[in-house]
């Protein structure tokens, strides 16, 4: 069996990702997990799926960002996974539709979108905006909402430092078209370096509260606080 998770909504696939491996968890079949590193190879992957384990447990197989860094679907592999192996492949960005096409018939898809209020919030994050502040009520329950601004700051910092198109895909792992670097780009130019290295700073801070659970505070009180004393 083979999964796919893909596309921007990170937080939410990583949740499908924790529900896929808990259902396995609750089978009597003791499954064995092995993460291969994001810069795992074909032939690693390979190997790892048609290796023999000692204990002759079924195995699940996590890659991420494997497929979309690859140029071609490894078609004729992926045909041939051991029936007692799951693959899943965690992609932090969505995949071109030639991509999509050839793994249609092999593999269980799920495509993660962000939602447009979600868009909307973050393309308006800067100095003197007062839209964000509107939008955080009806975004109060979505998922990660801290890492993902969290990781627009960091877009916008890198733009800021006059970081390339090419070289942000290789800091970030994530696929960026040149119509959305154009728009971080404006975004970026209406902040100072100063402002945007303390607001990037205290989302990691979030992020990390948040994740943890060292705060009962919900991420929403959080970020508003942040846009009320860096942007106002």
């Amino acid at each position: 069996m083979i999964f796919v998770l893909h596309g921007e909504d990170c937080a939410s696939s990583y949740e499908r990702l924790s529900q896929i491996l808990e259902n396995y968890d609750n089978q009597e079949k003791n499954w064995l997990k092995i993460r291969l590193a994001k810069n795992a190879t074909l032939n690693q992957l390979t190997e790892t799926a048609i290796a023999q384990d000692l204990t002759g447990s079924p195995r699940i197989i996590i890659a991420e960002d494997f497929l979309s860094q690859l140029k071609n679907i490894p078609q004729s592999f992926l045909r041939t996974v051991p029936e007692d192996t799951l693959v899943i492949f965690w992609e932090k960005t969505t995949l071109s539709p030639t991509k999509i096409s050839k793994l249609q018939k092999i593999a269980h898809l799920e495509r993660f979108t962000l939602k447009t209020a979600l868009f909307t919030f973050l393309d308006n994050i800067y100095p003197h905006s007062s839209p964000p502040l509107g939008l955080l009520a009806s975004l109060k329950d979505t998922p990660g909402l801290a890492w993902h601004l969290q990781n627009r700051i960091l877009l916008l910092l890198l733009s800021k430092l006059n970081i390339q198109r090419a070289q942000a895909i290789k800091i970030t792992r994530r696929n960026i078209y040149n119509w959305q670097w154009d728009k971080i780009a404006n975004q970026a130019s209406k902040f100072d370096l100063v402002t945007l290295l303390s607001t990037y700073s205290s989302s990691l801070k979030i992020d990390f509260l948040t994740k943890t659970g060292k705060t009962d505070v919900p991420a929403s009180t959080l970020i508003s606080m942040l846009l009320l004393k860096y942007l106002r």
